[in-house]
């Protein structure tokens, strides 16, 4: 596909259709994002309209899942932003931030309730320049880029009630589909990259979680990784040109957050931190992202600070090559102060898969040709729907000091972690909470949806990630009353 540059310009001396540097950037990206298919319009279309997310605003219906006030939990999830944790000498306090999490999770999910058909709209538009591009007029370019504004007002009416600004940015090559965005404040010191995840009532979106083809992602990252993932983000071309690299939604994202931490830089004048999550495929999505920063941190600039990266329910995104260098990158000294905490729901199906490989200690026993060789990154946290207790490799609670060590050998636990009926991370006698999770009953059914798909898909829904993360804030105030 040609270059936007070379097919459209935009007048940069008319006044009167000046358009903001994201905005610029968005509208470059849909020019270059491939049309979507009538069928998967219509499926779309169809049957969204049974998602409780669509139907109400995300605060609206989180209330209904905690007796806190979910204003004050989202205002500290901000006010968490500014001012990361810095582990003190002892290890006093946790480095999971649960109203931090909370906060990213809600972002993500903010992203459902955008107009699709407005950003579909605006792409036939933009086909239509494309036809003629010569007679393209810096007018069209704003009427489109209004378009594409108008169908985030959900989004931007319901995040100005925190603060926040949120601008999208890139349709991840495909409109209708996962899309990349931008929040950040005019007030505090912080910008949030945030990805739209996985309709869990999207027929086509579930089949790209749950593929297995891989790609060479060294041109980009390391490694292999999921090929679905992976051209969402990068070119699949290993010997792409220096003009179809440009063209890279991931590329786009960086231009437009080093835009957007200059403004901030000029009122702040400190280093801007910056946050990564996402859901299910958004979540897979974000996990590339922050894997790309890490390996070249400096195309931010210097006013960017890498913070944590927080994905729930990510599938799993690349080889146990990919594993190694993520990890590598993880343990520089330069991230020592970074986490990147991956978040599961209970028997959430999604970050099972493929089933088996998650089991660390079975990486020594994979071939690295294995269809199957896909390894997972981060620490896990996983909450349960019950209010268990959460599970991790991390201490969440007290010094961060303990680490289970795995054998090299395979054990009962490990078996039953390799068909997906076990944490080998649970707290609990051999992993018997995350047993019978799989095969139990939820414990509450919200919504028309719920009725009608089973709980390993159910609990892959954001609002579920929210309840069974709020059930186990127990475990955390008895330490936030220390502070």
């Amino acid at each position: 596909m040609a270059q936007t540059e070379s097919v459209i310009n935009v007048d940069d001396n008319d006044d009167n259709n000046k358009i903001s540097p994201e905005q610029r950037i968005h509208f470059v990206d849909l020019v270059n994002t491939p049309k979507p298919t009538l069928t998967t319009i219509k499926l779309i279309g169809f049957i969204q309209s049974f998602s409780p997310e669509n139907n109400q605003k995300v605060v609206d219906l989180w209330s209904s899942f905690t007796d806190k006030d979910i204003e004050e939990i989202l205002r500290a999830g901000i006010a968490s932003l500014d001012d990361p944790d810095t582990p003190s000498d002892d290890n006093k306090y946790p480095n999971f931030n649960l109203d931090r999490a909370e906060l990213l999770l809600y972002t993500s999910a903010l992203m459902g309730q955008r107009n699709t058909a407005l950003v579909e709209e605006a792409q036939k538009e933009i086909l239509e320049l494309k036809k003629n591009p010569e007679k393209a007029r810096s007018e069209d370019i704003k009427k489109i880029t209004k378009k594409l504004l108008e169908s985030e007002a959900p989004i931007r009416e319901e995040a100005k009630e925190f603060g926040l600004e949120f601008t999208s940015i890139t349709e991840c090559n495909v409109v209708g589909g996962p899309y990349g965005g931008l929040y950040w404040s005019e007030k505090h010191n912080f910008i949030i990259v945030s990805f739209r995840g996985t309709d869990p009532l999207d027929l086509g979106e579930w089949l790209t979680d749950f593929s297995l083809q891989r790609v060479d992602a060294r041109s980009f990252l390391f490694g292999e990784a999921h090929y679905g993932f992976y051209t969402n983000l990068f070119t699949d071309n290993t010997f792409s040109s220096a003009k179809s690299v440009k063209q890279c939604p991931a590329l786009r994202l960086v231009d437009a957050i080093r835009s957007r931490a200059n403004e901030i830089y000029k009122r702040t004048a400190q280093p801007v931190n910056l946050w990564v999550t996402g859901h299910s495929l958004g979540a897979a999505l974000a996990t590339l992202f922050y894997a790309r920063i890490l390996q070249s941190p400096t195309c931010l600039g210097d006013k960017v600070d890498i913070r944590d990266g927080i994905p729930f329910a990510p599938p799993l995104v690349g080889d146990s090559d990919f594993a190694s260098g993520f990890q590598s990158l993880m343990n520089q000294q330069i991230n020592y102060n970074k986490n990147f905490w991956r978040i599961v729901n209970d028997n959430d199906i999604v970050p099972r898969y493929p089933l088996g490989f998650h089991v660390p200690n079975l990486g020594h026993f994979l071939s690295k040709i294995n269809l199957l060789n896909y390894i997972n990154v981060g620490d896990e946290v996983r909450f349960y729907q019950d209010g268990s207790k959460p599970s991790s490799e991390r201490n969440l609670y007290g010094p961060d000091m303990d680490y289970l060590f795995i054998e090299q050998g395979l054990g009962l636990v490990d078996l039953g972690a390799f068909f997906g009926l076990s944490d080998q991370f649970d707290a609990t006698p051999s992993g018997w909470n995350s047993f019978k999770n799989i095969f139990s009953l939820n414990f509450k059914v919200n919504s028309n949806v719920d009725y009608i798909t089973p709980g390993f898909i159910r609990n892959h829904f954001s609002y579920r990630y929210f309840e069974s993360i709020e059930k186990a804030r127990k475990y955390w105030e008895p330490i936030n009353s220390e502070k």
